[in-house]
């Protein structure tokens, strides 16, 4: 996370120490997937760093109460936490492709 004027911007790969070169890396990296054909709903996809699965991830619920569903939400006023998990080795969160390290390793396996 970097704060800068009481803005926080939340990403994976972006520290206060990096961020003159994190910014000209994803600025590159954006002009290479200009030039890629990408396919659809690219940025909803997620790529998995221990299986190397690119795709849409599934997602789990963390917390597994006794009561229905329903009935959770009419208690609580919300549904049920949940996390994104592999959709292949069921690792939880993925990375997405909108963020850096997603694209990198996307990138790395079409190349």
């Amino acid at each position: 996370m970097v704060n800068d004027r009481e803005i926080c911007y939340f990403n994976s790969g972006l520290t206060s120490e990096n961020k003159s070169s994190y910014i000209k890396d994803v600025a590159a990296q954006f002009i290479i997937l200009l030039d890629t054909e990408l396919p659809d709903r690219f940025f909803f996809l997620s790529s998995c760093p221990e299986c190397g699965y690119i795709g849409e991830s599934g997602l789990e619920v963390i917390e597994k109460p006794l009561i229905p569903k329903q009935l959770f939400k009419l208690i609580y006023g919300r549904g049920q936490n949940q996390r994104a998990i592999c959709s292949k080795c069921k690792r939880p969160f993925p990375n997405n492709m909108s963020d850096y390290e997603g694209r990198k390793q996307y990138l790395s396996k079409k190349c």
